[in-house]
């Protein structure tokens, strides 16, 4: 999805959509890169409980196409809810990593207690 697409399909204000639904309340950029996770364009993090996070690293040409992302954004962090509503976060390396870390000791304590 384009920035022309996300433009002709929502209401957007101050770089924020408007539109009650799934992508209310979040950034502009947010639909283009939740388009891409479900075309499995971007890596999981799968926690034992069920909780995936889609990570989706940049490009120069994602930060070009998305000037409202933080230039020291590595990756955007995405999630859905039960009730279907959509959240990112912009991160750093670090905090990717931090996240994949707690996914795997949480996995790792999963199978420990199945033994």
């Amino acid at each position: 999805m384009t920035r022309q697409e996300v433009l002709e399909t929502y209401s957007v204000r101050d770089g924020v959509i408007e539109n009650l639904g799934k992508f209310e309340g979040e950034a502009i950029f947010v639909p283009a890169f939740w388009d891409e996770s479900a075309n499995g364009m971007c890596n999981e993090i799968s926690f034992p409980d069920g909780e995936t996070i889609y990570v989706a690293e940049l490009t120069d040409n994602d930060r070009k196409e998305w000037p409202e992302i933080d230039p020291d954004t590595f990756a955007l962090l995405m999630s859905e809810s039960d009730q279907g509503f959509v959240t990112c976060e912009q991160a750093s390396a670090e905090r990717v990593a931090a996240l994949q870390s707690e996914a795997d000791a949480a996995w790792e304590s999963e199978t420990e207690e199945e033994d």
